[in-house]
Parts: structure tokens; C-alpha cells; sequence
């Protein structure tokens, strides 16, 4: 009789609750472990993290930049029209985002009172992670195969013609 119970547990649903009770429904399909409402459960649990992770992806680090808070509401709004976050919640976090904008606006007028401007911009630019190194005073690099019509001077014919 106890193989038959054992065989009988095995497609019962292997959700257990916290007093170590064990859910008495039927799987859901041969392949799950869960019956229809703990599958449903634990995969909105899982979607709930994939979504927050999603979020809270650009905001990494104890500096959140303008640009990563706006990359954080885009996700956000992504997510609203998929359809994985309530409109509520969503609602929330823009309130709070629009919170955050203004501390980040007052931080960095703070900041830049108190030190010199380019520490704000090393401080902007390191929250951005590794990218290429980039500077205003680098000429663009010269054209490698000049073109042999262009003789590189102006054309007299051309310079007083106007339509």
C-alpha cells in the first residue's frame, strides 16, 4: 500500500506551506511540479524579480545620474505596457522617480558649489561604467584614402554661381 501512496504523492502538487503542511492539489501538467494556482503564484514571483531587476538595472551604485533614472522609467514604462506591472505600482515608483529627479538636481547644484566642476563630471562619468575614453580636444582622425579628383582647392568656376 505504500508504494501506491507514494505513486499517488507523486502528482500531487510539491508546493509546502510554512507550518510544513503540503498542498493536496494535482499538478497542473506532467511536467510541473505545481498545481494551476501555485505554478501561477511562483511564476509571477519569478516575473516580479525579472521585472524589478530590469528596473533597478541602470540604478546600480550609490550615484543615480539623470540619464539612468530616465533609462529606469523606460523600463518601467515597458513594463506597464506588457502588462507585468500593475498601473498602480507603477504610479508609485513614477512618483517617486519624480522625487528622486529633484534630489538629483539639488545634489548636483550642491555639489557643484562646493567643488570644482569637473569633479561633477569624473563623478557623472564614472557612473556610467566602462566606456571608451573620450575627449573634446581629440581632432577627428584624417581620411586614410583621400579622393585623387579632389585636388583639395577650391574651384574658381563655382564660387560666384548662384540659381
Amino acid at each position: 500500500m505504500s508504494a501506491k501512496s507514494s505513486k499517488d504523492r507523486a502528482s500531487l502538487c510539491a508546493f509546502s506551506f510554512s507550518d510544513g503542511r503540503q498542498c493536496r492539489a494535482l499538478r497542473h501538467q506532467r511536467n510541473s511540479r505545481y498545481c494551476l494556482p501555485h505554478a501561477r503564484k511562483i511564476r509571477h514571483l519569478e516575473d516580479a524579480d525579472e521585472v524589478a531587476q530590469e528596473i533597478l538595472s541602470p540604478l546600480s551604485g550609490s550615484f543615480v545620474s539623470s540619464a539612468s533614472l530616465t533609462q529606469s522609467l523606460v523600463h518601467l514604462f515597458a513594463a506597464v505596457a506588457e502588462g507585468r506591472i500593475p498601473p498602480k505600482r507603477a504610479s508609485a515608483l513614477a512618483k517617486v522617480s519624480g522625487i528622486l529627479m529633484k534630489s538629483i538636481d539639488a545634489s548636483s547644484h550642491e555639489f557643484r558649489t562646493v567643488f570644482i566642476q569637473t569633479y561633477w563630471a569624473q563623478l557623472v562619468r564614472s557612473s556610467y561604467g566602462d566606456l571608451p575614453p573620450f575627449t573634446r580636444s581629440q581632432p577627428p582622425p584624417p581620411d586614410p584614402d583621400p579622393d585623387p579628383d579632389d585636388g583639395g582647392e577650391p574651384d574658381d568656376t563655382d564660387s560666384g554661381s548662384s540659381i
